[in-house]
């Protein structure tokens, strides 16, 4: 290329380096309308450095490139005119998803939630070493016999995604897979005799009843739970059931509140009511009475309730993540003693609670994590 053309290309990208700077710096839009969310801002440096803080920063960062690119609304709204099976909810599938009337979804950076929602990822003898079955058996295995030492009967709570009850609400362009990404390995554990138990049918049986997960939240709300709770009883010791009638709670509305989507995908909370947000009594007597008492370890973080009302004179522990939070109310309420632990930390050193004496033990991990 002559000396007078390559100064020339040379002129053209300073100016549009220029100009595209100069239209980063006057976007003053703080909200993005068709998304209903604010933009995103400039992130700030982390602290300490890690590889996982070093990554969400250059997410942030391009998140935030993304959502203060000139024209960006004008460019989309011309995108979804001209091509009406466009929609802004499926522009990302990394962070929140936004789908239809107004419902809200993680994406793929928890977990590949969607990834494994939609079958590219799954557990098989020969996958790729991350979803290796014999891998992943053999942690849960190992798991059981160190809580079965202590003669416990043990069972693997799958707590259900959002999106794999509620797929009507995804964006059309996700589509779900036929079956779930963990089949072959909860079959092996079934086939070599781990109690797993995957709610998720017994979910769908219950839907038209009320909405058992949050609008706007990753979680199932306390209706959701109380399903998998009484199903669960009933394969823990099936004399539970006829101590634990469903027919005896009530489950009355209360007003929704923002969940903890609206915060991770930066959105606006509309203040509706969604109808996804209960009171649970027993035998008209609220849950949060009689009241158990709760004692914590600061140490390694376990939680003991000790009710002497219950009506179950039985020890459970209960092994989980943030899906146990709901779970939490209905045995503390109806087993006299009851240990919390966080799946994490319990993970982390399972022989450090070698002296728990329970009757039973529920081992709970959300979907996407199992």
């Amino acid at each position: 290329m002559p000396m007078d053309k390559k100064f020339l290309f040379s002129c053209l990208i300073c100016v549009f380096i220029f100009a595209f700077s100069t239209a980063f710096y006057f976007n003053d839009e703080t909200i993005i309308k068709s998304e209903n969310r604010m933009v995103t801002a400039f992130p700030k440096l982390p602290e300490k450095f890690s590889t996982s803080k070093i990554k969400h920063f250059f997410t942030q960062l391009s998140q935030f490139y993304n959502d203060n690119f000139p024209n960006r609304e004008k460019i989309i709204l011309t995108l979804t005119t001209l091509v009406p099976s466009v929609k802004t909810e499926n522009l990302s599938i990394d962070t929140v998803i936004s789908g239809k009337e107004d419902w809200l979804f993680l994406g793929n950076n928890y977990n590949n939630t969607i990834d494994k929602l939609t079958g590219k990822l799954y557990y098989h003898d020969s996958d790729n070493k991350k979803y290796d079955v014999t891998k992943r058996y053999d942690f849960y295995k190992n798991i059981a016999e160190k809580v079965l030492a202590q003669r416990m009967v043990v069972f693997f709570l799958i707590a259900p995604d959002k999106s794999t009850v509620y797929p009507e609400f995804l964006p059309e362009t996700i589509i779900p897979a036929p079956k779930p990404f963990h089949e072959f390995l909860t079959q092996k554990m079934q086939r070599e005799n781990l109690n797993v138990y995957y709610p998720r049918q017994d979910l769908l049986q219950n839907k038209e009843k009320a909405l058992l997960y949050y609008v706007t939240d990753s979680h199932w709300n306390n209706y959701g739970a109380f399903i998998a709770f009484i199903r669960l009883i009933s394969r823990l010791d099936p004399a539970l059931p006829e101590m634990i009638k469903e027919e005896d709670f009530r489950f009355k509305p209360l007003k929704s509140t923002a969940g903890d989507l609206i915060s991770l995908g930066n959105f606006l909370f509309k203040d509706k009511d969604y109808k996804d947000t209960f009171q649970v009594s027993y035998k008209n007597m609220p849950m949060e009475t009689p009241k158990a008492e709760q004692t914590e370890n600061k140490q390694n973080g376990l939680i003991q309730t000790v009710n002497p009302e219950a009506l179950i004179s039985k020890t459970v522990w209960i092994i989980g993540d943030s899906f146990s939070t709901a779970l939490r109310p209905y045995f503390s309420f109806f087993f006299k003693n009851v240990y919390f632990i966080h799946k994490d930390t319990f993970n982390a050193s399972p022989t450090g609670f070698t002296d728990i004496q329970a009757d039973f033990a529920v081992y709970e991990c959300v979907e996407r994590s199992f």
